[in-house]
């Protein structure tokens, strides 16, 4: 059977030409669920915003920056936002925040975004930099807090984010900090996301790399349709031209009526 041919059956045959059609988009979307629910991927970004540093001026005079009494030599804010946008929630999953050995963490804060929770301890690390009362924190224990934070985030549902800042310095020079977070949980990942000024907001709480998965799909979808059944080139090239323009909008309520229809079957 030749093309001519081809397109000749499916014309006749609308009916099975469309259930060829689903059945397509089924197992594209069937394959895709299978590769990416091997190794879940949170995208993070780190930033550093300088708060102040010591300086001595002759004429101007000096400023000196304090933390705990102790002069420092400057102050940075550094925050890492980790962003679950994949479609799947993860739970009790394992963070470790590390420096190398010219940036030191002090204060911290820690928060899963637009909730009043706050991302806790890993319990082991917990024991590790415990200090019983009337104690002081010995050497080890102020090395491995000052470069070195372990967390257990309880759950990180689909489009939430955790939040973690310091206050941090390099005690012997004026670069920037070197601060870095990587995980072992099984079946889960870390990405840094280098740009995260430019980053798109979720299209009615859809995150963007999943709308655009379903936008390709039902884009593959629209040019077997249009060059199936549209006899005119012009509006079949209009119909891609304006899907092409907009596929993440439609791509955000494929996904939301697929979570729909999954939540309507499983209760």
């Amino acid at each position: 059977m030749n093309s001519g041919e081809a397109m000749s059956f499916f014309e006749q045959h609308q009916f099975l030409a469309a259930i060829i059609l689903l059945l397509i988009g089924a197992v594209i979307t069937l394959i895709f669920n299978k590769l990416s629910s091997k190794t879940g991927v949170l995208r993070y970004f780190i930033t550093h915003s300088k708060v102040g540093m010591s300086a001595d001026d002759e004429i101007f005079g000096s400023v000196r920056l304090t933390w705990q009494g102790h002069n420092v030599r400057n102050l940075y804010l550094s925050q890492i936002e980790i962003e679950n946008g994949t479609t799947s929630d993860y739970e009790n999953f394992h963070l470790k925040v590390f420096t190398n050995q010219e940036t030191v963490l002090l204060n911290q804060r820690t928060e899963i975004v637009d909730t009043p929770y706050v991302v806790p301890w890993d319990s082991d690390y917990e024991k590790r930099i415990h200090v019983p009362d009337g104690k002081e924190a010995s050497p080890e224990q102020l090395k491995e807090y000052n470069h070195n934070r372990e967390y257990r985030i309880p759950v990180l549902n689909r489009g939430q984010k955790a939040r973690l800042s310091y206050l941090s310095s390099n005690p012997n020079d004026d670069n920037f900090p070197v601060v870095c977070i990587s995980t072992l949980s099984k079946g889960l990942k870390l990405k840094e996301k280098l740009q995260p000024h430019l980053v798109l907001s979720p299209i009615f709480g859809v995150p963007i790399p999943v709308a655009i998965i379903r936008a390709l799909i039902l884009a593959v979808l629209v040019v077997l349709v249009c060059g199936l059944w549209l006899e005119n080139i012009w509006v079949a090239s209009s119909i891609c031209m304006i899907f092409g323009l907009s596929g993440q909008v439609f791509g955000a309520v494929a996904y939301k009526v697929e979570r729909f229809i999954v939540e309507l079957v499983t209760g």
